[in-house]
């Protein structure tokens, strides 16, 4: 999927782009008031220009749900093992933290891996630079 966003900012080979929420969600509600979302890529472009963005299907969406539900169901699993292992709060938070850190590492690795080979990874396909004009 291609879309389209305007570029917000710009500092050290990254690009801060703007996106807004299509018409279609405004029915949904699931966002609230959300209308804009911002995005960090790399690229080269100015404040003002607006970049055609490659965004790969189903990969974003895996690659999100990895990164919160994998350490949090390792958090919840250490809150239950510390439990049955302890008797005191302290030992299942000290538990829950280390099973959640544990859990972590590997989906912090495969995003490095992930990062490194570019696949999966959003990036800006084209740069439609704005008019430098005096408008008048």
């Amino acid at each position: 999927m291609i879309k389209t966003g305007k570029v917000v900012s710009c500092d050290n080979g990254s690009v801060r782009v703007c996106f807004e929420r299509p018409e279609a969600c405004a029915k949904c509600g699931q966002c609230g008031d959300i209308k804009e979302t911002l995005v960090t890529l790399k690229g080269s472009a100015v404040p003002g220009d607006m970049v055609e963005v490659f965004l790969p299907e189903g990969q974003l969406l895996k690659y999100t749900l990895a990164a919160y539900i994998i350490p949090l169901s390792g958090l919840l699993l250490g809150l239950f093992l510390g439990k049955l292992l302890f008797d005191n709060e302290t030992g299942e938070i000290i538990t829950a933290l280390c099973l959640g850190i544990l859990t972590a590492i590997p989906v912090i690795m495969y995003d490095r891996r992930v990062q490194k080979n570019g696949k999966g990874v959003p990036r800006i396909v084209r740069v439609h630079h704005k008019e430098s004009g005096s408008g008048v």
